[in-house]
């Protein structure tokens, strides 16, 4: 074998390891999303919180990267309200909880946030379905080309995915801390009313 083609073959061969890596990233931030999302938004009776939070994780499985981000953003950005609560007790359940958490931005912030988010869902796409017949990778100025393309793209993956760990760790946080509350004897003066008092 000639060293040209050698060359070219080596070329060729760093183009789809580098895709190859990058959508294998594409699916770890799918997953990531998969398990944070339904950790963001809590609610029902004490007994039905993990059922629906199973329940929650089941609907999303199949969702695409686009989907899911979408989720992401109605949700993360959105104060919880208490319209889910509302409607009739079931008075086996018990009291009903619900617990969000959320990211309070400015709306330049949410804005360039879904544009970002939005255009990683339109690269992912395009590497899958389309961006291969972009290249003549019998070039090797083209493999180069691409090759540059997809290490700049992985960078915006670990950028998102970096995100998602800043977010997950702060929700984390957040929890510990909320349960460390709960089981405080601050947490039992809190919840007194007058009638406990009487």
């Amino acid at each position: 074998m000639q060293n040209s083609d050698m060359h070219q073959r080596k070329a060729v061969e760093e183009v789809f390891r580098r895709i190859g890596r990058n959508i294998a990233n594409f699916q770890a931030l799918e997953r990531a999303l998969k398990s944070l999302l339904p950790t963001l938004s809590v609610e029902g009776a004490g007994s039905k919180i993990q059922p629906n939070k199973k329940l929650h994780e089941k609907a999303l499985r199949k969702q695409s990267l686009g989907s899911l981000a979408d989720t992401l953003h109605e949700t993360i950005f959105q104060k919880p309200t208490e319209q889910s609560l509302e409607g009739p007790l079931d008075q086996d359940e018990g009291p009903r909880f619900l617990f969000g958490f959320y990211r309070e931005a400015s709306p330049d912030y949410v804005r360039a946030f879904k544009r970002r988010w939005n255009s990683l869902v339109r690269e992912r796409n395009n590497l899958v379905h389309r961006q291969l017949s972009e290249y003549d990778l019998t070039q090797d100025a083209e493999c180069e080309r691409f090759c540059i393309y997809l290490e700049q793209q992985h960078g915006r993956i670990n950028m998102m995915a970096e995100d998602l760990k800043s977010l997950d760790s702060h929700r984390v946080m957040l929890s510990k801390s909320f349960a460390e509350f709960l089981m405080s004897k601050d947490a039992d003066k809190f919840f007194e009313t007058d009638e406990d008092d009487a």
